[in-house]
């Protein structure tokens, strides 16, 4: 339960009285801005996996051209 008490407030815990007092805290920390497209990593992850799927499309060919199954 809290009660306003002057410029502050009191809560009641138990057997204790917890006061905060008008101006008595810091000032909270300016909060970290976040860009709004994300971190970046999308395009760097896209772009890995479309050269790993480049790869193996790379060398089932060149696996496929050499034992004569490709396409003519």
């Amino acid at each position: 339960m809290t009660v306003a008490r002057g410029a502050g407030l009191v809560w009641h815990l138990d057997q204790d009285d917890l006061i905060a007092h008008h101006g008595s805290a810091s000032a909270c920390p300016p909060s970290t801005e976040l860009p709004e497209a994300g971190n970046g990593t999308g395009p760097a992850i896209a772009l890995g996996a479309a050269g790993l799927v480049g790869v193996v499309v790379v060398q089932r060919a060149r696996r496929r051209a050499a034992t004569g199954h490709g396409a003519a």
